[in-house]
C-alpha cells in the first residue's frame, strides 16, 4: 500500500523483553529467528492459527499468530510470506513491521527473537502445512474480529504455554488494531470522507458546482408538488442541494461523510438544518419521501451486500407512491470493480487546479442488466432508465427512475 511505512514509525516500533515464567530457567542453548503476522483483512477479520497439541508443552487447545523459523539465506518479508501461505493459505500485502518480542521457552532451552508484522489479506488458497503443523500440532485457521480474539487469548491462559504466547502476543495484536484504525479509519464507501478532507485542507472543491440536469428533470415530471418531501442521499458537497433549496424545494440532503456535510453547511449556512450525516447502510429515518435521488453514489459500492442495502434503504423510506432516482457511474456494458482494501491508500488524482494526493476511494460499475437485476431484487420497479451525464464530473452516467413494487414481500 503506498505510504504505508508513515503507518508506523520506527522510533514506534514495539520492543518486549520477556521471560519465562511457567518453567524454571537453567541455560539456553540456541536462539530462533522467527517471523510473524498479525493478518487482517479489509473487513476487520484477524486471522490465526489453532493449534491442538498433547506433548510437554500442552495438552490443549491454543490460538497464535501463524508464523515460523527463517530459513537460512531468506530475508524477513520472504520468509513471513511464506509462512502465510504454508500455514493460512494466505496471499497477503506486508502493511508495516510492528516490532521485536524477545521471549523464552525454558523448557526446550530456547530464546525466540519474534520479528512481527501486520499483513493485508489479499487471496486464501490451499495451505502447504509441514507434516509436522499437520500431524502433531493439527493446526487450523481462525477468523475472528479483534474483539473475539482477545477473548480466545483470554480463554487459552489456563495453560502455561497458552499464557506465554498471550503474554507475547495480546501486547502485538493491541498495536496491530490501532494501525488497522489509521489504516481502515471506517468501512471502505467512507473513503471519500478522507477525499474531501484532503481537498478541503488544500482550499479546494472536489466536484463541479453545476447542479445533475436528470435530477431537475425527473423532479418536474414525476414530483412537481413544491410541498413534496425530498430525501438525498450522497450530497458530497452540495451541487444539487443547493439548487433545490435555493429554489425553496423541502429537502433533506445526507452524506455519509461528515467533512462533506460540514463543507455544506458552511457554505450555505442559511440551510445548515437541511444538511444532516447518515450512512444509508447503517441508519434509518423516520420519515417517508415523496422523492429520493441518489447521483454519483451507489458505484462506490463494491460488495454485493452494500448495494442490496442501499437500494433497501429507498425502498424503506420511499412512499407508496413516491419516486426515487437513481445515478450510477458508468455507459451501461463495461463492469469494473475496484478492490475495496484500497479505498483508503493516497494516490494522485487530476483536479482543475492540478494534480491533487487524495484517498482512492472504491468503484463498480456494472451493466445494465445488472443494475435492473439488484434494483428489482429489492422490491422496486424500474419507471425508465438511460444514459445521462452530470458535467464536468461524469460524462457517463447510467440511471434508473424507480417506484416501490406493489405487493413486494422482504
Amino acid at each position: 500500500m503506498e505510504n504505508r511505512e508513515n503507518l508506523i514509525p520506527e522510533e514506534e516500533e514495539l520492543t518486549l523483553e520477556l521471560k519465562d515464567n511457567e518453567w524454571p530457567f537453567s541455560y539456553t542453548d540456541h536462539d530462533r529467528t522467527v517471523v510473524r503476522a498479525i493478518v487482517v483483512d479489509s473487513d476487520r477479520n484477524y486471522y490465526f492459527v489453532r493449534a491442538v497439541r498433547n506433548d510437554s508443552f500442552v495438552d490443549g487447545e491454543l490460538i497464535e499468530t501463524a508464523g515460523g523459523g527463517v530459513e537460512p539465506g531468506e530475508d524477513l518479508v520472504t520468509a513471513v510470506k511464506r509462512e502465510l501461505r504454508e500455514e493460512l493459505g494466505a496471499d497477503v500485502d506486508v502493511i508495516c513491521r510492528i516490532g521485536l518480542v524477545s521471549d523464552y521457552y525454558n523448557l526446550i532451552h530456547r530464546h525466540n527473537l519474534n520479528n512481527y508484522y501486520l499483513c493485508l489479506a489479499r487471496s486464501f488458497g490451499e495451505r502447504r502445512l509441514t507434516e509436522e503443523e499437520a500431524a502433531d500440532f493439527h493446526l487450523s485457521t481462525l477468523k475472528l474480529s479483534y474483539e473475539e480474539a482477545v477473548a480466545e487469548y483470554d480463554r487459552c491462559r489456563c495453560t502455561a504455554l497458552g499464557r506465554l504466547i498471550a503474554a507475547r502476543e495480546t501486547p502485538v495484536l493491541h498495536r496491530a488494531k490501532k494501525i488497522v484504525d489509521r489504516l481502515f479509519p471506517g468501512p471502505y464507501y467512507k473513503a471519500y470522507d478522507a477525499r474531501y478532507r484532503a481537498v478541503h485542507r488544500l482550499g479546494l472543491q472536489w466536484a463541479g458546482s453545476q447542479p445533475t440536469p436528470i435530477v431537475s428533470d425527473v423532479l418536474d415530471r414525476f414530483c412537481p408538488d413544491p410541498g413534496a418531501r425530498i430525501l438525498e442521499i450522497g450530497c458530497g458537497e452540495g451541487r444539487d442541494a443547493a439548487e433545490l433549496l435555493s429554489s425553496g424545494r423541502k429537502l433533506l440532503a445526507t452524506d455519509a461523510s461528515p467533512e462533506a456535510i460540514s463543507y455544506c453547511r458552511g457554505n450555505m449556512p442559511q440551510y445548515a438544518e437541511s444538511f444532516r450525516v447518515l450512512d444509508c447502510l447503517c441508519d434509518a429515518l423516520d420519515e417517508k419521501y415523496d422523492m429520493i435521488y441518489a447521483v454519483a453514489v451507489v458505484h462506490m459500492l463494491v460488495e454485493d451486500s452494500d448495494r442490496r442495502g442501499f437500494y433497501r434503504f429507498i425502498r424503506d423510506h420511499l412512499k407508496e407512491k413516491g419516486v426515487a432516482l437513481v445515478c450510477s457511474m458508468g455507459d451501461g456494458v463495461t463492469e469494473t470493480r475496484s478492490d475495496a482494501s484500497r479505498a483508503f491508500e493516497t494516490v494522485e488524482r487530476a483536479h482543475p487546479s492540478g494534480p491533487v494526493r487524495v484517498a482512492a476511494t472504491s468503484c463498480r460499475t456494472v451493466s445494465f442488466d445488472v443494475f435492473r437485476r439488484e434494483i428489482a431484487a429489492e422490491g422496486l420497479d424500474v419507471i425508465e432508465d438511460g444514459i445521462t451525464s452530470a458535467m464536468p464530473d461524469f460524462d457517463s452516467l447510467m440511471y434508473a427512475a424507480v417506484r416501490r413494487s406493489a405487493g413486494f414481500r422482504t
